[in-house]
């Protein structure tokens, strides 16, 4: 994991041709590459459905260029090359780059406080240094989750000043800047706002002018408007969005950037890919600082910076990033040891990672000592059966393990459960490609005392997991005390919580249907609505009666609503 970049490109200078790309090492030629992928992915992509595109560069040529399936299932337009795709989160590493040239220029200080260049933005008493927000180490709270909480739908038109409202708006902090990681949009819409501060100019020019001119980049820009005609664009679907089945078209009404909204195609992103492997127009300097290793202040070592990550791939040391908004699904990155890039771009809501996986080992050799994949335990094996019950992280959902006739599920308080596989490796996860699971840690005894999150290549080490819990079902006389109307300052925003039939429920003015409540650990509920996983905790008054509630969803914690009336 402890991986910088100018020691990959070492590496990889050092190897010169030892390390070949499989059609060279393996006699293999180009178009029977392409054919072993072509075969794999048309199976991939849903007939007369959405797919993907993709492409594979690797010293010095572009090997690969393919589109699966369609653009636009009204028209049944397909899918093509020069297809311009909403990328969602890889857009950060272009706000975070922009930042970064003015900061090599010497005009933007990274250690600075956001406030010298935001001063809009609020005092928390502890300085946010413009680092902090390239490192998602900031301690904001997310702008996506802040949403929600108010009562927006994310399907909603979400602006750039919407966002800013929220943020401007914030008197707590997640955690002390500097202290701990959590992924956080918002830190990426302020580096926008920076350049605009700084530079002059919006984050769009400023990239067209600075970046995506200089690489012949013609498809991208940042989408500023939400109806902007980009032509023959991909639009988003999705196969049994939640209620709604068969395929559906998943709107994407975002007037926000930075964080997100870059409008690009496959060839453009190699490019930008390439450049990052040698660069040309980019500082050497700037572009090996993206790729260092970031040191928390308890000492743990994270290997995010500049929207990008440094990680493996199917055990392929790479420097990434993936993304998701609507259906969209992104993944870019680089594999310096190879001198290699790859890009998927799909509009079906599918695992671009692995698709990634496949065109990592078709495209590239195997590395050394790769260890054998983990192999699936029988249903009844008891490290499997042995993991049935609750489980509660701190801040989080309750995680229910249930016995399902075939296997261990998670179970859903919405319907039939998820399909669990367990590993001989004892780790566990729902039968996808390992991009993310979960670690099972035993006493001596073999009894699990406490699961981790994680993914194929951990950011930091965790400090948090999942745990044995009890779920504490409370009565009618608990559930009684918490009914009345709750209000954040932070969000303008008030909850109504009542109880029908026995169940909890809340609404606000800004929302839809009436959100359901479950019981969690005591004193603890979750929602049932899966486009509004939030998880809300009761602080008992003094008159019986609760006297504040505690949202959290993830990014954004301890949001607190005051009650406001019985």
């Amino acid at each position: 994991m402890n991986i910088s970049r100018r020691h990959l490109l070492g590496a990889a200078a050092a190897a010169g041709a030892m390390m070949p790309f499989r059609a060279i090492a393996q006699g293999a030629s180009a178009d029977a590459l392409a054919a072993e992928f072509d075969a794999w992915a048309r199976a991939q992509v849903a007939a007369g459905g959405p797919g993907m595109t993709v492409g594979v560069w690797q010293g010095g040529k572009t090997l690969l260029t393919r589109a699966y399936g369609i653009a636009d299932m009204e028209t049944g337009r397909a899918l093509t090359v020069p297809t311009p795709f909403h990328v969602a989160s890889v857009s950060k590493q272009f706000a975070a780059m922009a930042v970064g040239l003015l900061a090599h220029e010497g005009k933007v200080d990274l250690d600075a406080d956001i406030r010298n260049y935001l001063p809009w933005m609020p005092d928390f008493g502890a300085t946010i240094r413009v680092e902090h927000l390239i490192h998602h180490v900031s301690g904001l709270r997310d702008q996506w989750t802040l949403a929600l909480a108010q009562g927006l739908d994310i399907r909603d038109l979400l602006t750039q000043d919407r966002m800013k409202n929220l943020l401007r708006n914030q008197r707590m902090l997640n955690f002390a800047p500097g202290s701990d990681f959590s992924y956080c949009n918002s830190g990426f819409t302020l580096l926008a706002e920076i350049v605009t501060a700084v530079a002059g100019q919006d984050l769009q020019l400023f990239a067209k002018a600075r970046m995506f001119d200089p690489l012949g980049m013609k498809y991208s820009h940042f989408i500023q408007q939400a109806g902007a005609l980009i032509p023959n664009r991909a639009q988003s679907y999705a196969k049994d969005y939640p209620g709604r089945p068969g395929w559906q078209r998943v709107p994407l009404n975002y007037e926000t950037w930075g964080a997100t909204s870059l409008s690009t195609n496959i060839e453009d992103l190699l490019a930008w890919e390439v450049e990052l492997l040698h660069p040309k127009v980019l500082p050497q300097a700037l572009v090996d600082r993206a790729a260092a290793p970031y040191r928390l202040t308890d000492g743990r070592v994270l290997q995010y910076g500049f929207g990008m990550m440094n990680g493996t791939i199917s055990g392929r040391p790479a420097v990434h990033h993936s993304g998701g908004d609507a259906a969209f699904r992104t993944w870019a990155g680089r594999f310096p040891e190879h001198d290699a890039a790859i890009v998927i771009l799909r509009n079906d809501a599918g695992n671009p990672l692995q698709v990634t996986g496949k065109l990592v080992d078709i495209y590239l050799p195997a590395p050394a000592g790769r260890k054998p994949s983990p192999k699936p335990l029988a249903a009844t094996d008891p490290r499997v059966t042995s993991l049935v019950g609750s489980w509660y992280i701190d801040g989080g959902t309750l995680m229910t393990i249930a016995q399902g006739t075939a296997g261990i599920v998670l179970q859903s308080p919405q319907g039939p459960g998820q399909p669990l596989t367990v590993y001989d490796d004892d780790t566990f996860d729902a039968g996808q490609y390992r991009g993310g699971y979960y670690r099972v840690h035993r006493d001596p005894g073999g009894r699990p005392v406490k699961i981790e999150p994680t993914d194929d290549s951990p950011i930091v080490s965790p400090i948090a997991f999942y745990e044995p819990a009890t779920v504490h079902v409370p009565d009618a006389k608990e559930l009684a005390a918490i009914a009345g109307s709750y209000r954040s300052a932070e969000l303008d925003t008030t909850y109504v919580f009542a109880v029908a039939d026995g169940v909890l429920t809340s609404w606000t003015l800004r929302g839809g249907a009436p959100l359901k409540w479950r019981p969690s650990i005591s004193g603890r509920f979750d929602t049932f609505d899966a486009l509004f996983p939030f998880s809300m905790a009761a602080a008992p008054g003094s008159d019986g009666k609760v006297a504040a509630i505690f949202l959290e969803m993830g990014r954004s914690r301890k949001l607190r609503f005051d009650r406001v009336s019985a």
